[in-house]
């Protein structure tokens, strides 16, 4: 039913009971000229006539009073009908929006509060169906990103193994050059030069294969303790030689979690080197271990010049490296390592006061949902 239909039908009741009442007023006149006529040729007494009256007199308030409740109910019933159409077709047109059909319309044909609130639903729904092109297409622009890292990840993977077996082949042979060189042969400094750059360009395409191709955690149920150790012990001489001082402070009983010993080994190897570069002129360096909440977490923390703020988003992407030497590619394949592990691999720095990375894994056998 339509607003301008129910307009004209309220009108029509409206006119009908007054015409009911002034009909009713005029047969009362009528009734009550003809009474005064008998009264005076004295056909009725003057008491009779007044009870003829206030019969008459309660009729027509009992019958003005029936029309009127009869017409207002017979009005009501057709706005609350009215009404009742209205919020049916909202509460559709919302079930449709819950539905993902956010192109649904809901007219109403008020100007009222429920055309406002059918209106005001209209323009979220413009506004989700607005949002979900966006995301459509940001989802279509990152499926097609991914598909094409895939494909530069195959080519440099390809690329990397057959740069592998002649840098192995130099490097072997500059070892053998450099063990058949007489002693002070001034060759040896620059075979030893070649064998450096040789094991930087391994390096590189190390990690480049391990960004490429990533192998899959083979887990065991252990310490987080333990790869820190064990890449402590390999830097140990690094850090000697750079003038770090060591502040471990690791849970003497952490809760197991489930690692792959090797990968987070290298994790660790590589925040202990970053940290060491940090501070070219000797340090801090802080390692500490312990128990937040359903996870086990390590952090890692060097006194160095920190990380500017306005490149901390990037530290995590891959090539992203603020070094003069490196591949960029370390922290990228830290992250992906951790989040294999179903944990997190988070960075706080403040510019001179140094850099805190955060490693959390979740204890084994608690739930992650429940996290």
């Amino acid at each position: 039913m339509s607003g301008s239909l129910r307009t004209r039908i309220l009108t029509s009741l409206a006119t009908v009971a007054i015409l009911a009442i002034l009909l009713l007023n005029v047969l009362f006149d009528r009734y009550l000229i003809r009474q005064r006529r008998q009264l005076e040729d004295g056909r009725i007494t003057i008491l009779q006539a007044g009870e003829v009256l206030e019969r008459t007199r309660m009729l027509l308030v009992g019958s003005s009073v029936v029309l009127v409740l009869i017409v207002g109910g017979t009005a009501f019933l057709v706005h609350f009908r009215f009404v009742k159409g209205s919020i049916r077709r909202i509460n559709e047109g919302i079930a449709a929006l819950e539905r993902g059909r956010f192109k649904t319309r809901i007219e109403t044909g008020r100007n009222d509060e429920l055309g406002s609130l059918a209106e005001r639903i209209n323009r979220l729904g413009d506004r989700l169906e607005q949002m979900r092109q966006e995301l459509e297409s940001s989802h279509k622009a990152e499926l097609e990103r991914a598909e094409k890292m895939a494909q530069v990840g195959e080519l440099a993977a390809s690329i990397a193994h057959e740069i592998k077996n002649p840098i192995a082949g130099i490097s072997s042979a500059m070892q053998v050059l450099i063990a058949e060189l007489p002693q002070g042969d001034e060759r040896a400094q620059i075979f030893e030069e070649i064998l450096h750059q040789t094991s930087r360009i391994n390096r590189a395409v190390n990690d480049l294969l391990s960004y490429a191709r990533p192998t899959l955690p083979e887990f065991a149920v252990g310490s987080l303790n333990d790869p820190i150790r064990r890449a402590l012990t390999l830097l140990e001489a690094q850090r000697r030689e750079a003038h770090i001082e060591l502040n471990v402070d690791l849970d003497s009983e952490p809760p197991p979690v489930l690692l792959d010993q090797q990968q987070m080994s290298q994790v660790f190897l590589n925040l202990f080197i970053n940290a060491i570069q940090a501070m070219p002129d000797g340090g801090s360096l802080m390692i500490k271990s312990g128990l937040d909440e359903d996870f086990v977490f390590a952090t890692v923390a060097d006194t160095g010049s920190g990380i500017p703020k306005e490149i901390m988003l990037d530290i995590f992407k891959p090539f992203f490296t603020t070094k003069h030497q490196g591949t960029g590619l370390g922290l990228s394949i830290c992250r992906s390592i951790v989040e294999n592990h179903c944990g997190h691999l988070t960075a706080e720095s403040d510019r001179g006061l140094g850099t805190t990375f955060k490693v959390t894994l979740p204890v084994h056998g608690r739930s992650i949902e429940a996290v």
